[in-house]
């Protein structure tokens, strides 16, 4: 990921917290924990979106807060409207963050690209209950469908929904497995053993 510097990092983990704590606490729910981040995720996606595309640069909380409701019906569906509205503020603080670190119109969207990388990926992997198998693959399969969700949604012009999707699609998703799942399956191995399928062609790998 493109690896901003400690200032901005500081400033954004100030609102990265409370959306953390919140899905590491509906975790214990059935499915809660994907559920929660796949909502946090897209949830943001569509605020900056919607700030983005708005002309008043003074758009309403209110207004911003009607966006994120008709985000997802599942979540608001299962908690109090005191609990669900507590996140939407949470994302929404985050949000004006991540815009308030774009100094520049000219290259703001280069600049979103990477406080946007960075919020995601301390959002999906600071929040995992554990690391195992399921919870890497719930955290990635969270960041694909929230790509999903945004490509089925937008323009396929929308040159700022791209850049989105491509982060959560790609970047995330990516590096992800390079840094915590290959090191994860790597240490299991020494463990338990390599598998015969693989160890047959890569006897000398473990």
């Amino acid at each position: 990921m493109p690896y901003i510097s400690p200032s901005p990092r500081q400033e954004l983990d100030v609102h990265i917290e409370p959306i953390v704590k919140f899905i590491k606490g509906m975790s214990a729910e059935r499915f809660g924990y994907i559920k929660f981040l796949r909502f946090a995720l897209i949830g943001l996606s569509r605020d900056l979106l919607f700030f983005y595309a708005n002309t008043n640069p003074e758009v309403s909380i209110s207004e911003r807060f009607k966006q994120l409701r008709g985000v997802e019906s599942g979540p608001e569906s299962h908690r109090t409207y005191n609990d669900i509205s507590f996140l939407y503020d949470a994302i929404i603080k985050l949000s004006n963050a991540i815009i308030e670190q774009i100094k520049s119109p000219e290259d703001g969207e280069k600049k979103l690209s990477g406080l946007y990388n960075y919020c995601c990926t301390q959002i999906s992997f600071l929040s995992l209950p554990s690391l195992c198998y399921s919870t890497l693959n719930q955290a990635r399969s969270a960041c694909a469908i929230a790509a999903m969700e945004l490509f089925n949604e937008s323009d396929s012009d929308n040159e700022l929904a791209n850049v989105l999707i491509g982060v959560l699609l790609n970047d995330i998703e990516d590096e992800s497995y390079r840094r915590l799942a290959v090191d994860y399956e790597k240490k299991k191995i020494r463990e338990n053993g390599d598998i015969t399928s693989y160890k047959k062609y890569n006897p000398d790998e473990f």
